[in-house]
């Protein structure tokens, strides 16, 4: 199978929850969460598969959270994923948010130079 790791899940989420939440892209081999709800781990039968759950759920907001994700390392500990991705996430943050100052520095050229 072709293992996906689900970050930024809304607090509660269950296994069920989860498997209804992707299994339209795909056959789900495997499903589960961290126990806590936020952190989701599944497994589809085929890399196509994988790949539209991908492209479909990554940055969808479900609630007031946005759902990061990703394939998931083979080798790579549970916690080790869930560091990784958060700081991705933080990383995009940081980047959106140096774009947003760029967009803005060149709009206030823009104005200045009228």
């Amino acid at each position: 199978g072709v293992d996906l790791v689900v970050m930024n899940l809304p607090q509660g989420t269950t296994d069920q929850s989860l498997r209804d939440l992707f299994a339209p892209f795909g056959d789900l081999t495997a499903c589960s969460t961290n126990g806590k709800g936020q952190v989701g781990f599944l497994s589809y039968s085929s890399p196509v598969e994988a790949a539209r759950a991908i492209a479909e759920m990554k940055r969808k907001t479900i609630g007031d959270k946005t759902l990061l994700v990703g394939y998931k390392r083979s080798a790579e500990p549970e916690e080790a994923t869930m560091v990784r991705y958060r700081d991705a996430a933080l990383a995009d943050e940081v980047l959106g948010a140096l774009e947003a100052q760029q967009r803005f520095s060149a709009a206030a050229e823009l104005r200045l130079a009228k």
